[in-house]
C-alpha cells in the first residue's frame, strides 16, 4: 500500500513537471497566448468573494500560480514565487496564488505553512481553471497590466528571470 501510494505520488509529479515543460516550451519572449482574460471566481481565506479581475488591468503585472497543498512540485516551488514577489511586489508586480482542485481549509493551512504572503485565491470553479489551459500544476502564468498573458510556464529560477525580463528590470 505504501509503495503504491509513493508511486502515485511520483507520476503525479512527473505528470505536473511534463505539463508545465510542454507549455514552457512552446512559450518564447512575449508571444501572446490569448487576448484578454476569462475571469476567475472564488473566495479569498477569509471568506470573501474575490475575482481574478480585481488583480488585473490595476496599473500592475500579475503572476498567477495555479498550486494546491497536495503538490509536491508547487510546494517546492513557492520558495522561488515568494523571493519574486519580495524583490519585486513593490516594482509593478501583484502575485496571485490560485489553489486548484484542493479544500479551502487544506489550501490556508499549506499557505501558513509555506510562509505565503500574496494574495490567494481558493475554490475557484473547475470549467474557469480550465480556460486557461492549466492541465498540470504547478502552472504560473504572468499577466500584462491589460490582463493579457505574456508569459507561461516558467519553473523555479526561470520565474525571476521571465519576470525581470518583462518588467524590463
Amino acid at each position: 500500500m505504501k509503495n503504491i501510494k509513493s508511486l502515485i505520488v511520483v507520476l503525479l509529479s512527473m505528470a505536473a513537471f511534463l505539463g508545465t515543460s510542454i507549455l514552457a516550451g512552446a512559450q518564447s519572449k512575449n508571444q501572446k497566448l490569448t487576448d484578454g482574460f476569462t475571469d476567475i471566481s472564488a473566495s479569498s481565506p477569509s471568506g470573501k468573494a474575490v475575482k481574478l479581475s480585481d488583480y488585473l488591468g490595476k496599473g500592475n503585472y500579475v503572476l498567477v500560480d495555479f498550486w494546491a497543498s497536495w503538490c509536491g512540485p508547487c510546494k517546492r516551488e513557492t520558495p522561488y514565487i515568494i523571493d519574486v514577489y519580495n524583490k519585486y511586489g513593490k516594482k509593478g508586480l501583484t502575485v496571485v496564488g490560485i489553489a486548484v482542485s484542493d479544500k479551502k481549509e487544506d489550501s490556508i493551512k499549506a499557505a501558513k505553512e509555506l510562509g505565503i504572503p500574496y494574495e490567494l485565491m481558493l475554490e475557484p470553479s473547475e470549467a474557469d481553471i480550465k480556460a486557461y489551459g492549466v492541465r498540470a500544476i504547478p502552472t504560473l502564468m504572468l499577466f500584462s497590466p491589460d490582463g493579457t498573458i505574456v508569459r507561461a510556464g516558467m519553473r523555479e529560477g526561470s520565474i525571476e528571470k521571465a519576470v525581470k525580463e518583462t518588467l524590463k528590470l
